[in-house]
């Protein structure tokens, strides 16, 4: 399984990119994200296109003040090159860590 951990950010700014996978097989990933912020707020999940260039399917993600990272696990199909990556919807005022774990 590959592992893919954006940097801590602090104060990240709408549409910040906190972690990609960069452009990864064709096929079925089992795919698990982990979240960790000092304050509640929205990331957006997104499958870009080989190009990167446009998002393909996009799923807001509610990220609430834990001391337990946000970890869903799914099945995604992707095409060759396509990517994933976890963004922020809105500016944040606070600090915030992202992984993708995928394989």
């Amino acid at each position: 399984m590959e592992w893919v951990d954006g940097a801590l950010f602090v104060n990240p700014p709408a549409n910040q990119v906190l972690a990609d996978t960069g452009p990864v097989r064709k096929g079925v990933h089992r795919v698990m994200l982990f979240i960790w912020a000092s304050t509640g707020f929205e990331a957006i999940f997104e499958r870009r296109d080989a190009a990167n260039a446009m998002t393909v399917k996009a799923q807001v993600l509610g990220v609430v003040l834990t001391n337990l990272p946000f970890a869903p696990t799914v099945s995604i199909e992707t095409e060759a090159n396509e990517r994933l990556r976890l963004i922020t919807r809105a500016a944040v005022v606070g600090e915030v860590e992202a992984s993708i774990f995928y394989g």
